[in-house]
Order: structure tokens, then sequence, then C-alpha cells
């Protein structure tokens, strides 16, 4: 089954001074699950997640806080609208969202990189 998810970036604790895409903390039980996944960056701290996965890992993912399903229009508003560079501020030791803005990777690239294996499903 196919899941589109709206999720935040994370601090990362093993590599300083690097977020990664929230979605990576179920990386392993995705590929367990034989699917895949793929993201693109956008403003805000957060990614559009493509995700193929079984019915029942995408409830689980669906219930994680912090992660929402958005509408096609609100994940094309949101890629074509474009992302923040960040940088990090040894002051606060904080990763700041201030810089330039720029692309997000397409929609259309992430349905292609995350093949449809049943008919897509959105899960609420």
């Amino acid at each position: 089954m196919i899941g589109y998810f709206l999720c935040p970036y994370k601090r990362s604790l093993i590599i300083p001074r690097q977020r990664y895409c929230a979605m990576n903390d179920f990386h392993a039980q995705i590929r367990a699950d034989g699917g895949a996944w793929s993201e693109s960056e956008v403003a805000g701290n957060q990614a559009v997640v493509k995700i193929s996965a079984s019915a029942s890992l995408l409830a689980i993912i669906a219930a994680t806080p912090g992660f929402t399903v958005p509408t096609r229009l609100e994940m094309e508003t949101l890629i074509a609208t474009g992302r923040v560079e960040g940088r990090w501020d040894p002051l606060t030791e904080t990763i700041v969202l201030d810089g330039v803005v720029r692309a997000c990777k397409p929609l259309a690239t992430l349905d292609a990189e995350v093949r449809d294996t049943d008919d897509a499903v959105r899960v609420r």
C-alpha cells in the first residue's frame, strides 16, 4: 500500500549539527516490510514523504505524534513554495532555518522513486 505523510525533521543525536527526516526512525521497519520511502524537504522543518508499506505499518506511522496525512493539494503547495536552507548556529547550538529558499524535490519524483504496488490508499 502507498501512503503520503508530512513529518518533521529531528536533530541527530549521533551526528552533531545535523538533522534528519523523522521517517528515518521507521526505515528498518519499512525495509523489513518490503517497502520503500522517499522524502522532499519543504518549509517549516518538515518533509513530504511517500511510503510503500503494509496497511498495519502505515497505520502505526499515521498515529505517530508530529506525523500528518496531507491532501494532494497541500503537498503540491508545500513543494511549490520551496524550502529554506539551514545553518548551524554555534551561539545557540541549534540548526536555524533562515537561509536561501531552495527548490523542493518534485512530487512527480517522489512518485517515481516509490512505486505503487497496489492502488494508492491514504491512511487517515
